[in-house]
């Protein structure tokens, strides 16, 4: 079925609106389920170009679409960088960590470059980097779990309610996954941090 098509009988006007007044905003957005894009995307990869030009449309949908049909082999960290220019949300920076980033053999490294940046979206797509890799991967090198720790920031943490939210996916993450960082986590966010709040959130992995 054309894309066009596809958009309009899809669309949900409720879900797009609501979407925007909670800070996830988009040039169009037709408010369709995510599952459904997923299913889209599974059924009608897009070509390379297909992917550039739906990622500068500025349409939420096709911006997706393109995320889940880019070519994860060919993702280095040079490309990664200069995809990150359409990092323009949370939505856009769970979705690309998750189902791009975190699912290529430079998720750890590109996702401990992301964590180091300036801009909430990126630092939130560099923690569902990581977090996607840890899923599918038994455990994550000691270099980068303790440089994770070691950036950790309570500046970082009250900066916005994405950065709070992704070091919280991550953290507990790598909570569940190599238990032995559990004393140094709980350390560093108690003693360091002295943020009960995230600790609170973070003894729910466990």
């Amino acid at each position: 079925m054309d894309i066009n098509r596809w958009l309009k009988l899809r669309q949900n006007g409720v879900v797009s609106e609501l979407m925007t007044k909670s800070g996830i905003d988009y040039k169009i957005n037709y408010g369709v389920d995510f599952l459904e894009i997923k299913n889209r995307a599974s059924e009608h990869k897009l070509s390379e170009t297909e992917c550039s030009e739906f990622l500068d449309s500025g349409c939420r949908e096709r911006m997706l679409l393109a995320i889940l049909s880019y070519d994860k082999e060919n993702v280095n960290v040079d490309k990664a960088l200069k995809f990150c220019k359409y990092i323009v949300n949370s939505e856009i920076a769970d979705i690309t960590g998750t189902h791009l980033f975190g699912r290529t053999h430079i998720a750890p490294e590109l996702g401990s470059t992301l964590i180091e940046s300036e801009n909430e979206f990126m630092i939130r797509c560099g923690c569902a980097t990581i977090s996607a890799y840890l899923i599918n991967n038994d455990t994550l090198e000691k270099r980068y779990v303790d440089k994770i720790i070691d950036t950790l920031n309570i500046d970082d943490l009250n900066k916005s309610v994405n950065v709070r939210r992704g070091y919280e996916r991550l953290l507990g993450a790598i909570m569940r996954k190599q238990s032995d960082y559990i004393q140094n986590i709980k350390d560093k966010v108690l003693q360091n941090l002295n943020d009960k709040a995230l600790w609170s959130e973070l003894e729910l992995f466990l």
